[in-house]
């Protein structure tokens, strides 16, 4: 038997055993990539927004949210409450996830009705609501710029 037709059996052994029994055998020796590390909310800036805007979001909140959501934020029925752990999920992602969500999709009895002023009032109003504190510097207006700006206190 010569050094090639060595291998060549070799390789029909090989390849007769990965056709029999390869996924077992991927599985163990190919390694698992770990999962992408995404900086989402470690590379982003604090967020920041002023009185002046929580204050336009508490009144907006007051006569288009409270009736689902409760005065207090509390939530009723069928709607979640607005503090606390619910409120949570946004801390995991930029502000401006926050804010396209209620600009897109609420109020849920007419999604998509709000300006973009009243959007960005009613969240700065949640996170003030949320334990931020209000500053000198106010939530852009831009998305592009607030999708820089994480939920970190």
């Amino acid at each position: 038997m010569t050094k090639s037709s060595g291998w060549a059996g070799a390789a029909v052994v090989a390849a007769a055993f990965l056709v029999a029994g390869g996924v077992a055998f991927a599985q163990v020796t190919l390694p698992v990539p770990p999962p992408a590390v995404t900086p989402e909310a470690t590379a982003l800036a604090p967020v920041t927004f002023t009185s002046q805007q929580v204050s336009a979001g508490r009144g907006l909140y007051g006569n288009s949210c409270a009736g689902c959501h409760g005065p207090l934020l509390q939530g009723l029925d069928a709607s979640p409450p607005l503090v606390g752990d619910t409120f949570a999920h946004w801390a995991a992602g930029p502000v401006s996830a926050l804010y396209e969500f209620i600009l897109t999709r609420m109020p849920l009895d007419s999604p998509g009705s709000l300006q973009p002023r009243q959007a960005l009032g009613l969240t700065a109003y949640l996170l003030m609501q949320n334990g931020f504190v209000a500053g000198d510097v106010p939530l852009p207006d831009d998305p592009a710029a607030m999708a820089l700006l994480g939920l970190r206190q």
